[in-house]
């Protein structure tokens, strides 16, 4: 099922950060308001990491921190949708998809802000 890919998304985000990320507390310019559009269902969301998440590991491998930058509030936006919508897991593993979606929020943050570092 999709919410087994989830540790495949927080691992390459986190791998993503560590790799980029020069790390500290900085202002890059612009504020990070309001999160993109996307479709509102768990499967939307969980297509638009997808392929979010896809254009930001080819856009890595360029070192197009511009593409990363643009790609990763998509995918914080589906992140969001996740933790509002995946009601239909178990509860026994409802508090474990909540930590992995939250790792993968923080991790995407951490690529977001490596992006600013590289661009």
């Amino acid at each position: 099922m999709k919410h087994q890919l989830l540790p495949l998304v927080v691992f390459t985000f986190l791998a993503f950060a560590q790799s980029n990320w020069a790390g500290g507390s900085h202002s890059h310019g612009h504020s990070h308001g309001k999160l993109p559009e996307v479709p509102q269902t768990v499967p939307g969301a969980w297509q638009t990491i997808q392929d979010k998440v896809a254009k930001i590991e080819k856009a890595n491998a360029k070192k197009d921190f511009k593409t990363i930058h643009s790609a990763e509030p998509y995918v914080q936006a589906g992140i969001k949708v996740l933790q509002t919508k995946s009601t239909m897991v178990e509860s026994a593993n409802r508090k474990r998809l909540q930590g992995a979606l939250k790792q993968a929020s923080k991790a995407g943050h951490h690529l977001h802000h490596a992006a600013d570092h590289g661009s």
